[in-house]
């Protein structure tokens, strides 16, 4: 009965909604919320502030989903361990990206070898997939990232530059490199505030005591290059993600070098589950190609 309720529980915080937890656990709502219930009064505690948007975790329902995350956690790699999980016949992996470029390759190789494994990709920017990653709502994520959370773990897949694009036609593209002091006359096409490209740059061109004055934030990286397109500013994109439009060019910053490093990660409670470890071993295989 308490298991029943707990898993009910974690289910509602890590979707955030009774809906979405009560269809991805195919009981019904009545049910769930019943559940939900049944627990906060057992223990006459309140684990959720009932709102009209959803649901948000009270300072006690907090406590409670990082007890939660471990115990199902370990639940699923005993679960692995008995039913052979290991030998990756069946399951699901699921995989978060900040960006399709290297995700992809990766995903098709990981599918090529193990077929029978069904698996889904999210794509998002960096905060949102690593929030995901550390809420359990992702088992592996590729993406950028300056340093390494303690409680993840993982391997290096890259270096990749970041470059400003332009139309070609723009007066700073018939030049090799963009002197910095340039951007501040332009306009600048930013990405949202969780996109580690934009916090990468920020911080760089803070630390050479430049700021952008004229820039309009844009929350997709496709509407963003199709901005970029039609004129209406300058943006900072990462080498391999662009396309090689004949009407666009990629240029460097003169004097400024701009670098993400790129990582496979997962939580290190869950490196050792097998379905883990193979997409690991992917992106080792790709990143020494």
């Amino acid at each position: 009965m308490l298991h029943t309720q707990l898993r009910a529980f974690h289910w509602v915080a890590r979707e955030g909604s009774f809906t979405l937890a009560a269809r991805a656990l195919a009981i019904s709502q009545p049910t769930l919320s019943a559940e939900v219930k049944a627990l906060e009064e057992r223990y006459g505690i309140m684990l959720f502030l009932r709102e009209r948007r959803g649901v948000t975790l009270t300072q006690a329902g907090q406590a409670l989903q990082e007890i939660t995350h471990r115990l199902f956690a370990a639940e699923q790699e005993a679960l692995e361990l008995l039913s052979g999980h290991r030998a990756l016949t069946g399951g699901t992996l699921n995989v978060g990206a900040d960006g399709p470029v290297l995700a992809i390759p990766l995903v098709a190789e990981f599918t090529r070898r193990h077929p029978g494994v069904k698996l889904r990709l999210s794509l998002g920017n960096a905060e949102t997939i690593r929030r995901d990653l550390l809420e359990m709502r992702l088992d592996v994520a590729v993406l950028a990232s300056p340093t390494i959370d303690p409680r993840l773990t993982g391997l290096p897949l890259g270096r990749d530059q970041v470059m400003v694009m332009m139309p070609a036609s723009h007066r700073l593209a018939a030049c090799d490199h963009v002197d910095p002091v340039e951007l501040t006359k332009e306009r600048v096409l930013v990405r949202e505030p969780g996109s580690m490209t934009r916090r990468v740059v920020e911080r760089v061109l803070a630390e050479a005591e430049l700021v952008l004055t004229d820039t309009i934030e844009i929350a997709s990286r496709e509407a963003q290059l199709a901005a970029v397109k039609a004129g209406m500013g300058l943006a900072f994109i990462c080498k391999t993600e662009f396309s090689g439009d004949s009407d666009m060019v990629l240029r460097p910053l003169q004097g400024l070098r701009i670098d993400l490093d790129e990582y496979v990660l997962c939580l290190r409670d869950r490196s050792r589950l097998g379905i883990v470890r193979a997409f690991l071993a992917v992106g080792e295989a790709m990143a020494g190609a």
